[in-house]
């Protein structure tokens, strides 16, 4: 990925946070964009992931927030497609407290399919919001 394909592909993840950060109240956050150009490079949770587009770590006590980017898989988004997978990682991050996990990364109660049930709610309201988002204008006092 050249130089300008980067910016170009970060342009759009930009406008998308200006979009979305202060509709989803989370303009107050601390959120920390991570750029990757190579896929073979991306990595999730110290795995390689080059098909993964996207993923979030989130410190909920602190309002701080990591979104890692797979620029290459991001080039490979339409725009519409892309600002789901945007709402998408938005919507880890309101949820990730919900999560209340051991040491191992568990969930306390033993069960292990948390983190499917958590994509699943994850894309249910991100499509959700989607299709409720309306333009708004916001004026400053």
């Amino acid at each position: 990925m050249n130089d300008a394909e980067y910016e170009a592909q970060k342009e759009r993840i930009n406008k998308l946070a200006s979009k979305w950060l202060p509709i989803m109240g989370l303009a107050d956050w601390t959120m920390v964009e991570a750029w990757h150009r190579d896929s073979g490079e991306f990595t999730v949770d110290g795995s390689p992931s080059h098909d993964v587009t996207a993923a979030t770590k989130v410190d909920w006590r602190y309002m701080w927030a990591e979104i890692s980017w797979n620029l290459p898989r991001v080039a490979e988004q339409d725009d519409e497609s892309l600002e789901l997978i945007y709402v998408h990682e938005l919507m880890h991050i309101m949820v990730d407290e919900t999560r209340d996990l051991t040491g191992d990364h568990k969930l306390r109660d033993g069960r292990e399919d948390w983190l499917a049930h958590e994509e699943r709610v994850c894309t249910f309201l991100a499509k959700a919001f989607l299709r409720t988002s309306v333009p708004v204008e916001v004026t400053m006092s």
